[in-house]
Parts: structure tokens; C-alpha cells; sequence
């Protein structure tokens, strides 16, 4: 309860400075630029940043309800020190923070807290790779903004490019300032847009594009000079001092190079005081003055180590490689030797950093190329559906009325094939049962013929010719081939596939024992089967027999539930 209120109060202090002329203050009647600019112009005074510390510490994520308030929050945590908010709760408020602005569609406030993020990572934590990562992120959501809606944006590609350059993918940084520059000097931060176009430069100087680094170099000192910046100015000019020594013009940049120098000295800006003796002392070497270039070198030198070893080591490396240069030109190898051993120990200590880098630098792309592949597929997936969605209007509007006709009148087809089939079965089924039966009677009146044949033997009182017509009369009502195949096709229209089924199901059968079971589908007693085979009725018993045996059926009813399964 008592953080509750204390965050109550800090929200409240917040609001109130603001002088409200409407219900709810005017920080919720304020644009994002607006209130960002507000924050922005409280942040240096004492009292009121100060006001809102113990409550930070205390923070509790519940009453973050709205923007406003999240955006309020986030300006105080961006305007506190970090001595005075925990690690712990700053990093739990931007999580919790980010997931709310995900959650409802706060596309600014999701931006500044993704950069706000990135800052922290890379500052505080220390996570380099972690850090490129959250830049990225922030950078997908700023490029929906312009910098008149988040003023911070040019802050952000500022720093985003300058994690790439820490890193020496000057490609990288080169399009990121370029994006940076193009945005104009629209910022409140007018030193941020000078600093980001002498960046630019520096990386064009770097990849040896001497003339887009000094057209670059000219733009960020007019931009330096429209603002009466006197630091910019002095920096920006020995900067283009280094490209004219770069380009063999040391009457252009010795004036140049000597100015930078003494702002470096008044201002105790040793490294920039280091590299413009380095560039200068150079120059004598390369006009031959020896001595000149010694004393150069060794005031160089003692600018350096004034500075912090990690930032001066490229300048140091370049420093010892020339005076073991010198010293060689002076004959005294045993100097060279240690100067260059020297050189080689450092430059190893820059081989080892920049392998560290490189491997940041490739686990960066493989996350970004799996970032890009991920937006690039949403924002495919999104255009395609808006593209797909009007389109799809458009047609409905325009089809619609021929698509329905269509579809009836091609129901209505497919209904009446559909019906006329029905009965074309139908009638074949009829017919075809109709034709079964009456062959099963005719073999049934010619089994009875069959009894009365046989009992005209028994009686003896045939003749021998009687006898002969007798014996014809009986074979003609056998079940030939001929009959046998008029029967399956008549079988096959009724019991569908049943004798296929039926090999399927117990292949080992023979011909013979198929006609039997064929026969018993129909239900046809023994006695009626053993006339139309030409066989006695307990042939066709033993035949079942036999069948039953072969399907591991043990009792006649097995039988009947095996015929009614195929």
C-alpha cells in the first residue's frame, strides 16, 4: 500500500508542474512529441528530479494502466541516474513496460522504450550482442514515425550507427548515419545531427573516400557554424585537416591541425590532442625533418597516455610505428627494434579486440538476418492481405451476381446427374435382381426337374432310349462355365465386388468351393445347390466342410456370419 501511494504521489508532482487547464491534465491532452519535450525540459531541474526517486525504486507495474503514465515513468527513469534506481527494478520496468505497449498498440512508446532498452543493455549490462539486438527491434518501430512525431528518432539512428562503428562495420553505420543526416537538422539536439554528419565523414575518410569525407566534413562545419558551436567547429576543421594531409596537401592541413590541437590541449581532449600532433608530426617526417617529426611524435605520445589505453591504442600503435620509422632513418636499429616490438604488442591487442568484435559482429547478422526474414514475412503476410482484401471487394462488388447464377445453374447439373445416376442404379439394381432370382428359380425348377428324372430311374419302367433321353435331360440342368459366368455378372450387379472381396479375404480357395460359397450367399439349401452342381447334397455338405476348415470356422453359423461380413 505504501508503494502504491508514493507512485501516486510522484504521478501527481508530475502532472501538477504542468500548470493543468483541463480535467486530467494537460499531459494527457499532449501528443507523444509534446509530452517528450515537456520531459525533456524539466529534466534539468534539481528538485523535481530528485522528487521522483524513492518512488522509481518502489516502482509498481499495476498502475501503469495508460500511456501517459508508462510515458511519464519512462521519461523519469531516462532523466534519473543510475546510482539512484536499482538495475534490477529499471530493468523489470522496461520488460513489463514494453510488454503493456505491445499489448495495446503503443507504437511511440513501444519505439522510445525499445531504444531506451538497447541504451541500457549496452551502457549498463554491457551485453553488446543483447544490446544490437534491442536496436534493431527499436529500429523496425521508429521507421513507422517521423521526427516530427518522435523527436528522438535522429537520437536513435545517432546511436544505433555508433554501435556499428564501435564495432568497424563502416557499412553499416554509413547507411545509418546517411539515414540519420537525411532526416534534417530537425532535432532539438542540434549538436547530435553535427556530430552524426562528422561521423558520416569519419567513415567515408576510413573506407579512403577522401572527397565524399570532405564534402561531409564541410557540411557538419557549416552546420557547426550556423549554431556559433566553437567545440564543433575546432573538431570538424582538424578533421578536415586529416583528409588534406590524406590527400598530400600539408600547407591546407597544417593550419587546420594545429588549431585542433590547441582546443585539445585548453579543453584536456588528449585524444584529440594526441591525433592531430600524430598527424602533424607525420608531415615532418614525410618532409624529411627528422628531429621535427621526434619531438612530434614524443609530445604525441605523452598526449596519449593521458587518455584511457582502449581509446588511444590505435593512435599509440601508429605513434610507435613511426618512431621506430625515425629511428631507423637515424640509424639507431636497437630503438626501432623496441619501438616496433612495441607497435606489434599493441596492434596484437587490437587484433584480439577486433576478433571479439567480429564475433559479436556475426552473431549480430545471423539474429538480424533472422529479424529481417521474420518482418519481411509479416509485412508480406500484411500487404499481401490488405493488397488481397481490397482486390477481393472489388471483385465480390463487380462477380458477384455471375458467381451466384453460375453456382445454381451448376448445382442444379449436379443435383440432376447426381439424381438421374441414382436411378440408373437403382434400375440396374432392380433389374439385375429381378434376373438373379429368375435364374435361381430356373435352377431351382430344373433341380426339381433333376428328382423327378431320378425317380423315373428307380422305377424301372424305362426303356433303354428312354433312359439315354433321360440322362441328356439331366445334364442340361447342370451349372456349366457358360451359365456360371451369366450368373456372376448377375451376382457381381447385386453383391458388389463380393467374389473380389472374397479372394481378397481367403485367396486359398478353389473354383469350386467359390461356387459353394457364391451359392450360400444366396441362401440356397444344400439340396438345391447339389443339383445345380451336378453333385450329391452331402458332396456339398463335405464341400462346406472342407470350406469352413480352410476359414477356421468351427459351426455352420460361423459360416452364415462369415458370408455376411465380405
Amino acid at each position: 500500500m505504501k508503494n502504491y501511494f508514493s507512485l501516486l504521489i510522484f504521478l501527481l508532482v508530475c502532472m501538477a508542474s504542468c500548470n493543468p487547464k483541463k480535467e486530467g491534465g494537460p499531459l494527457s491532452g499532449m501528443s507523444y512529441a509534446q509530452r517528450d519535450r515537456y520531459f525533456d525540459s524539466i529534466a534539468a531541474v534539481p528538485t523535481r528530479g530528485y522528487l521522483c526517486i524513492d518512488s522509481l525504486n518502489r516502482l509498481n507495474p499495476d498502475i501503469l494502466k495508460d500511456k501517459t503514465s508508462v510515458h511519464t515513468a519512462l521519461a523519469a527513469f531516462i532523466h534519473s541516474h543510475d546510482r539512484y534506481v536499482a538495475s534490477d527494478a529499471k530493468l523489470a520496468f522496461y520488460l513489463e513496460a514494453l510488454a503493456r505497449a505491445r499489448r495495446n498498440g503503443w507504437k511511440e512508446l513501444y519505439a522510445d522504450l525499445m531504444q531506451q532498452l538497447a541504451n541500457y543493455t549496452w551502457i549498463t549490462v554491457g551485453d553488446k550482442n543483447k544490446a544490437l539486438q534491442h536496436y534493431h527491434n527499436a529500429y523496425l518501430a521508429y521507421k513507422d514515425f517521423s521526427v516530427q512525431q518522435l523527436p528522438d528518432k535522429l537520437n536513435f539512428l545517432f546511436e544505433y550507427a555508433g554501435a556499428y562503428y564501435s564495432f568497424e562495420d563502416y557499412d553499416k553505420a554509413l547507411a545509418l548515419y546517411n539515414e540519420a543526416v537525411a532526416l534534417g537538422d530537425a532535432g532539438s539536439d542540434k549538436g547530435i545531427f553535427i556530430s552524426a554528419q562528422n561521423t558520416l565523414a569519419l567513415c567515408y575518410r576510413t573506407k579512403g573516400e577522401y572527397v565524399k569525407a570532405l564534402d561531409m566534413f564541410n557540411k557538419a562545419l557549416a552546420s557547426a557554424q550556423k549554431n556559433n558551436d566553437s567545440t564543433w567547429i575546432t573538431i570538424v576543421k582538424g578533421n578536415i585537416g586529416t583528409v588534406w594531409h590524406f590527400l598530400n596537401q600539408p600547407d591546407s592541413a597544417k593550419p587546420l591541425l594545429q588549431e585542433e590541437l590547441n582546443r585539445g590541449i585548453t579543453k584536456n581532449d588528449w585524444k584529440s590532442a594526441a591525433s592531430a600532433q600524430l598527424y602533424l608530426a607525420e608531415m615532418e617526417l614525410s618532409a624529411g625533418n627528422i628531429s621535427g617529426a621526434l619531438n612530434g611524435l614524443n609530445e604525441a605520445r605523452k598526449y596519449s597516455a593521458n587518455t584511457k589505453q582502449e581509446k588511444a591504442s590505435k593512435v599509440l600503435k601508429r605513434i610507435f610505428d613511426d618512431l621506430a620509422l625515425v629511428y631507423r632513418r637515424s640509424a639507431d636499429f636497437r630503438q626501432a627494434l623496441l619501438y616496433s616490438d612495441s607497435a606489434r604488442i599493441i596492434n596484437d591487442s587490437i587484433q584480439q579486440k577486433l576478433g571479439a568484435n567480429i564475433f559479436l559482429k556475426a552473431q549480430n547478422e545471423i539474429n538480424q538476418a533472422t529479424f529481417a526474414a521474420e518482418k519481411d514475412a509479416a509485412d508480406r503476410i500484411s500487404r499481401y492481405t490488405r493488397n488481397g482484401l481490397v482486390a477481393g471487394l472489388i471483385f465480390l462488388a463487380l462477380a458477384s451476381l455471375l458467381l451466384i447464377t453460375r453456382q445454381r445453374i451448376r448445382h442444379n447439373r449436379k443435383q440432376q446427374k447426381i439424381q438421374a445416376e441414382k436411378e440408373r442404379i437403382a434400375g440396374e439394381l432392380v433389374t439385375a435382381t429381378q434376373e438373379l432370382n429368375l435364374f435361381a428359380r430356373s435352377l431351382e425348377e430344373k433341380n426339381l426337374l433333376i428328382e423327378k428324372i431320378e425317380q423315373l430311374k428307380t422305377a424301372q419302367q424305362d426303356t433303354e432310349d428312354k433312359y439315354e433321353i433321360l440322362s441328356r435331360l439331366e445334364k442340361s440342368v447342370l451349372l456349366t462355365d457358360e451359365q456360371w459366368t451369366e450368373f456372376t455378372g448377375l451376382f457381381e450387379k447385386v453383391h458388389g465386388s463380393f467374389l473380389l472381396r472374397l479372394k481378397e479375404k481367403a485367396p486359398l480357395l478353389s473354383p469350386a468351393e467359390i461356387r459353394i460359397i457364391a451359392l450360400g450367399k444366396l441362401k440356397l439349401s444344400n439340396k438345391t445347390m447339389a443339383g445345380m452342381l451336378g453333385i450329391t447334397p452331402d458332396a456339398v455338405r463335405m464341400n462346406k466342410f472342407r470350406i469352413r476348415k480352410k476359414l477356421n470356422l468351427e459351426e455352420e453359423s460361423e459360416f452364415e456370419k462369415f458370408l455376411a461380413s465380405v
